[in-house]
């Protein structure tokens, strides 16, 4: 019988062996993606260019029981696949809207809803056996009106819609261009029956624009999809994230931009900590801002690259704090561009002419790459939560204000490069922030942009990391495939792990450049295990046990493969 440090050591070297094994295969999947880059896209969809193999904290594993699905880009919104009805689902492509409660979309009949300009035809509700009408007395979204449950939502640009109120059975995602058949009895999917608008009128850009409908994700309790979804059971908590990129060109087949993610967010899709606004709205998702900058030079990030041979200097809007919270502000993913209150115009554009020499117009121009780069980075201060604060130094957390507002530290900071902010058209850049809105500021889309944002109803916050939001890192069927990342986070110090379960095929790291990037790595994992084992054998000549200590050092090691570079 083993004395009792044996067995603790036993346990602390299987979880390192572990995670021994969840390296390997992980930099075999690397190594798969960079050989068939060139010859066979479709190998990637099990793949992201940047995975991370790490012992996930308890905050992390408890947001990781989560649906992620593809986002599409529109004419500047971002949509994804919404699929209606048995026994073949029919795809209706659906605006995901933070600023909106109802999902709705065209249905057969719809006079003059421009189903030519839209990615499908108009839902056919005749071809759906599980499809209901709500009645009058089970109506969810709308109110009672001969005998049935009628709807209509009108919106600040003009545009409306007029729809009946109904039921059926639908899911998220999955493969973009096939239906899949589900068994509903199987708890592992997350299909639901969802209330929804049948649209039989709409107006204004609704007609034209590329997605068919709208996907309604506003805090509201009433009818939001995130809330069927949550009632239903299909995800744990009252949570989701919109991870939006942009590519030059949206195509009619679809532009995958972006993951929205229900239930939880995927901390794999993160560049940076994510930190958290305090969210004070009701209806509408409604931060506080405390200040607004700009950054001379661009960058990207929050954080800017401190050996860059480049002047980034910040310079503060001059504006004051109750100025620019006089209406309120809200983030929505519905809006394609950011309106700043117009009381920002004169201080913002005095401030963009010291900086870049020349007057802040909303006129097409023509850039370099180059130039577009150095264009000036918008920075906006929002108020932090407070019951997410981290303990570490803010200076050193990228997202947070430190020393660039001493008073608040730890208020959250969120950067729009001109990358995200000028949209390109015809060889031209055109701004699109708009400083002459006479009600409230709205942080759209180009603001979430390149941020993986974290809509916490349940906790009343925002979270905000900075993302590529790469969609390379979704499985083909997400509802069901777990990807490779998630099968090592699964099992990473929890279950056993067996190259079996990671690894499909009998081509295990062929490339001699592969070899020695594995081996690399093992030599990282190795080096510790050696020194624990030389411990252990010390310690047990002397009958002397491993201190729990020891076993949580081992159990914390972390290893990262950042496209192909060990850190």
């Amino acid at each position: 019988m083993l004395s009792k440090s044996s067995e603790d050591a036993t346990r602390a070297f299987s979880s390192i062996f572990k995670s021994i094994i969840a390296v390997l295969i992980t930099q075999h999947a690397t190594c798969k993606e960079a050989s068939s880059i060139s010859s066979d896209i479709v190998t990637l969809k099990l793949i992201s260019k940047r995975e991370v193999v790490r012992r996930l904290s308890p905050h992390e594993r408890n947001l990781q029981l989560f649906q992620s699905d593809s986002l599409y880009q529109g004419y500047g919104t971002h949509y994804v696949d919404l699929w209606v009805g048995t026994p073949v689902p029919q795809r209706q492509t659906v605006i995901v809207d933070t600023g909106s409660s109802i999902t709705a979309f065209p249905c057969f009949g719809c006079k003059g809803c421009g189903e030519d300009y839209h990615t499908d035809k108009f839902y056919d509700y005749s071809a759906s056996q599980s499809f209901k009408t709500s009645q009058c007395g089970d109506c969810v979204l709308g109110s009672c009106a001969s005998d049935q449950c009628h709807l209509s939502m009108s919106y600040a640009e003009g545009s409306s819609w007029n729809a009946f109120e109904a039921k059926d059975l639908i899911y998220t995602g999955g493969p973009h261009d096939e239906a899949q058949t589900v068994d509903m009895h199987d708890p592992n999917n997350f299909e639901f029956e969802l209330s929804f608008g049948c649209q039989n009128k709409i107006t204004g850009l609704f007609i034209t624009q590329l997605a068919d409908g709208i996907l309604g994700m506003s805090r509201s309790q009433h009818g939001t999809f995130w809330y069927q979804m949550y009632k239903a059971g299909k995800i744990k908590k009252k949570v989701f994230s919109l991870c939006f990129s942009r590519q030059p060109v949206a195509e009619r087949k679809g532009t995958g931009a972006g993951v929205m993610t229900m239930g939880g967010t995927d901390a794999t899709l993160h560049r940076s900590p994510m930190v958290f606004a305090n969210d004070k709205g009701s209806t509408f998702y409604t931060v506080h801002v405390e200040a607004v900058y700009l950054r001379s030079n661009g960058g990207e990030s929050a954080s800017v690259d401190v050996n860059s041979n480049l002047d980034h200097s910040v310079h503060k809007i001059d504006i004051s704090e109750k100025t620019l919270n006089g209406s309120p502000i809200i983030v929505d993913s519905g809006t394609t561009d950011t309106y700043f209150n117009r009381n920002i115009m004169e201080p913002f554009t005095a401030a963009w002419k010291d900086i870049t020499g020349h007057d802040y117009d909303m006129s097409s121009i023509k850039l370099t790459h180059e130039q577009l780069l150095k264009m000036p980075t918008v920075l906006i201060q929002i108020k932090a939560d407070p019951d997410s604060a981290t303990n570490d130094d803010p200076d050193t957390v990228n997202g947070l204000a430190g020393s660039l507002d001493s008073s608040n530290p730890k208020s959250i900071i969120i950067a729009v490069p001109a990358s995200h902010y000028m949209e390109y058209s015809d060889g031209k850049y055109t701004s699109r922030l708009y400083l002459d809105e006479r009600g409230g500021t709205v942080l759209g889309a180009n603001t979430m942009q390149g941020h993986d944002v974290f809509f916490d109803i349940e906790n009343k916050r925002i979270g905000f990391a900075e993302s590529a939001c790469n969609t390379e890192v979704l499985p083909i069927d997400t509802r069901k495939t777990p990807t490779l990342a998630e099968k090592v986070v699964e099992n990473f110090l929890d279950e056993d792990v067996t190259s079996d379960d990671l690894v499909d095929d009998d081509n295990f790291c062929a490339s001699l450049d592969c070899q020695i990037r594995v081996l690399g790595m093992s030599l990282v994992v190795l080096v510790p295990v050696v020194y624990a084992v030389k411990r252990v054998r010390s310690r047990n000549l002397d009958h002397v046990p491993i201190s729990s200590d020891d076993i949580d050092g081992l159990n914390d090691i972390e290893l990262s493969v950042n496209e192909g570079e060990m850190s």
